[in-house]
């Protein structure tokens, strides 16, 4: 369900052998970085054990994915979700904290020129709204998008959720 463009600017592979058999990699940089930190191994059968690997030693906690698009010179806010899959049908404006946002990922937020609308899944709603609360409150333009009871950003509609996402900062 990724758009080939998609995969192509987010430098998204696969394996199809060893260790990471039978899984979508998406990378990881951090801002500005030429080089990977670490990345996302998704098993694309649906039948593995663990549904997502990262290498060990990876600090998910510190670096979000996308993070050079919090800098990008543009008023189309960027979109927080937890996890790639939930930001790569908003690709290029939406960042993923992979995971629960930490104190570091809202550091990195409150740098970000951007208006911001966190559209985390539809069972952390409270988190989300707190998170804009508290990023409003901090004085940046930011809004939030709650979801649908069992929902995550990939499973709505990708219109649905700009449109939200523009009203909750509008708002």
């Amino acid at each position: 369900g990724i758009a080939k463009q998609t995969a192509y600017e987010a430098n998204i592979g696969g394996c199809f052998g060893g260790y990471w058999s039978r899984r979508i990699v998406v990378p990881v940089k951090p801002a500005g970085a030429p080089d990977w930190v670490g990345f996302i191994a998704r098993d694309w059968t649906n039948t593995a054990e663990r549904r997502y690997m990262y290498p060990k030693g990876m600090k998910r906690g510190s670096i979000l994915f996308n993070h050079d698009a919090l800098f990008v010179d543009t008023d189309e806010p960027i979109i927080v979700v937890e996890g790639v899959f939930d930001a790569l049908p908003y690709w290029p404006h939406a960042v993923a904290c992979l995971g629960k946002p930490t104190n570091e990922h809202i550091a990195a937020l409150m740098a970000s020129p951007r208006p911001i609308a966190v559209a985390l899944d539809g069972d952390a709603w409270r988190d989300g709204d707190a998170l804009a609360a508290l990023l409003r409150f901090e004085g940046r333009k930011a809004g939030f998008v709650k979801l649908p009871p069992g929902a995550d950003p990939n499973s709505v509609e990708v219109a649905w959720l700009r449109e939200r996402a523009q009203q909750s900062i509008d708002e």
